[in-house]
Parts: structure tokens; C-alpha cells; sequence
């Protein structure tokens, strides 16, 4: 399952005790675009 996934699960349950991980891994998501964004393949 891909980061992308996990945050639209979490996006459409919209709990509030996911809000916390939703912002971690939409965090974690950045940073991998970052990352390649830096070395590209």
C-alpha cells in the first residue's frame, strides 16, 4: 500500500484520531517528492 493510499483512506474515514498521521504522512509524502526531486533516477 503507498503513501498515497493511506492518505486518501485516511483523508475519506476522517477521524480525528487520524488527523495526526494524515499530517505525517502527506510530511512523508513531500519529502519523498523532495528527495526526488534532488536525484532523479
Amino acid at each position: 500500500m503507498s503513501v498515497d493510499d493511506l492518505i486518501r483512506i485516511k483523508n475519506h474515514i476522517n477521524r480525528p484520531k487520524d488527523q495526526a498521521s494524515l499530517a505525517e504522512l502527506r510530511a512523508i509524502k513531500a519529502e519523498r517528492e523532495r528527495m526526488e526531486g534532488e536525484n532523479p533516477p
